[in-house]
């Protein structure tokens, strides 16, 4: 097969998805990646060496993730149909809103190639916790319309990570029951993660936005690093995305001046998650954070929401604790509770190691997407 891998940046694809390219060309397929404009200027160039190293070749495109320039937008769009229609992928593989929205349509128009649509996340409109303007009513009800066209392709396999987004899905004309598959996540490689020895450690591992719960994370912290001076509380994630709910600079050093650690990006997260005790990610919404099962597959004690994906991806009083989201208090809480409780912080971490080995292994979950492919390919 040739198969072409679209998402919004590079940065996502090597966190993600980069498991699943290297898979195919393991097996003599042929595979391709075809990216936006940077998310973020510190993780782009380390996300396109690592791709490139795996053996993945990479045709970088003019749309960008957040991009609202309409020019420049449809620039993007027509580079994608011209470079699909070279390519002659005989499956297409996107990932992230804007890129399945892109070539579900580019798709139709090169004559309904064989898609595979993974929804990680429905994007910023839908993780909105305050009033929509009428601006922003407008974007989402159009964005469900062009996905209705997208997805109408006969030739499609839907991934979605939960069933709040299987129903929403299911509800866009043209996609039946039939069309989607429920997987867990893009699951983790459980070797990476071993039961180390645990530091007084409380790790945020996730990028520095309003909706991944970075402010509650750090009311939180900056409380709790004053009582508990023997631990660390330690943000692990790129400030520099292109997104509105990004976390203003001088917010975050605020933050560093206060006794927050913040790393920026991190290459290699599996270390900072074998040390961690806890991790927190109080985030308004995901699709199945990744972040999540790492912290499962290294025996760390969660704290999280009670949000759509997050309640998926941990078991309230078993792997972690849950939290209303938007709710520092309950955040500061929860971490206190913790951090006072080692017999039941380790518990926790015993039950997620559990949990992982059980459900978030890499190999299950790309098994799984290449049950799709060979089944797209026999329609």
């Amino acid at each position: 097969m040739k198969i072409a891998f679209v998402v919004n940046n590079a940065g996502f694809f090597a966190t993600h998805r980069l498991g699943i390219a290297i898979e195919a060309s393991s097996r003599g397929h042929t595979v391709h990646l075809f990216v936006g404009q940077p998310g973020s200027a510190s993780v782009e160039p380390w996300a396109l060496n690592k791709i490139r190293d795996a053996g993945v070749p990479v045709t970088q495109l003019g749309f960008r993730s957040g991009g609202m320039n309409p020019v420049t937008e449809i620039v993007g769009l027509v580079q994608l149909l011209l470079a699909l229609r070279r390519y002659g992928p005989d499956i297409i593989h996107s990932a992230t809103p804007k890129a399945n929205l892109y070539t579900g349509l580019v798709a139709r128009l090169l004559g309904n190639r064989r898609m595979v649509f993974a929804i990680s996340g429905l994007g910023t409109l839908f993780t909105s916790s305050g009033k929509l303007t009428l601006v922003q009513r407008s974007i989402r009800n159009l964005y469900r319309l062009l996905l209705s066209v997208a997805f109408a392709n006969p030739r499609k396999s839907i991934i979605v990570q939960n069933n709040v987004d299987a129903g929403f899905i299911t509800h866009l004309r043209g996609v039946g029951p039939s069309d989607v598959a429920l997987i867990a996540g893009s699951g983790v490689n459980l070797k990476q993660f071993a039961n180390g020895e645990k530091k007084p450690l409380v790790l945020f591992p996730a990028r520095v936005l309003a909706d991944k719960g970075a402010r509650e994370f750090a009311t939180s912290a900056i409380a709790l690093c004053q009582k508990y001076p023997d631990w660390r509380f330690v943000i692990a994630g790129p400030a520099d995305y292109d997104n509105p709910k990004a976390i203003p600079q001088p917010e975050i050093d605020q933050w560093t001046a206060a006794g927050i650690e913040h790393l920026g990006f991190v290459e290699n997260m599996a270390p900072l998650f074998n040390a961690a005790s806890i991790v927190c990610l109080p985030s308004y919404r995901e699709g199945f954070p990744k972040v999540l099962m790492e912290a499962a597959a290294a025996s760390a004690a969660v704290v999280s929401t009670d949000a759509i994906g997050c309640r998926d991806a941990f078991v309230a009083d078993q792997t972690g604790l849950q939290v209303p989201v938007a709710d520092s208090g309950a955040v500061e809480r929860a971490l206190e509770q913790l951090i006072m409780d080692k017999d039941l912080r380790e518990q926790m971490g015993r039950a997620g190691r559990a949990l992982a080995e059980g459900r978030f292994g890499e190999d299950r979950i790309i098994a799984r997407i290449f049950g799709l492919y060979d089944a797209l390919m026999m329609r």
